[in-house]
């Protein structure tokens, strides 16, 4: 198995998908990693700072809500820029 494989392989995981439109969608918003937070964190989000990194970097899971959360503050923060939602 070769790493590009591998790479294959993790993109085809239950949840993956997910996690790279979320990853893209930071990307795009010019949101810093502790805005993101502060936005996750004033909807009720309880994952640190460290922990939505290592998701969006695809080296830890979220919990299921804390996902739902993320998802949330990201589409508003579009929603604000006249852009449609990332997820739903």
């Amino acid at each position: 198995m070769t790493s590009t494989d591998g790479l294959r392989a993790m993109e085809q995981e239950p949840g993956n998908l997910e996690r790279l439109l979320l990853q893209d969608a930071f990307l795009m918003s010019g949101l810093t990693l502790q805005e993101l937070w502060l936005a996750c964190h004033n909807i009720t989000g309880n994952a640190t700072e460290l922990e939505l990194d290592g998701y969006l970097h695809g080296l830890t899971p979220l919990s299921s809500i804390e996902t739902l959360i993320l998802t949330h503050a990201l589409n508003e923060h579009r929603y604000d820029q006249g852009l449609p939602p990332i997820l739903h």
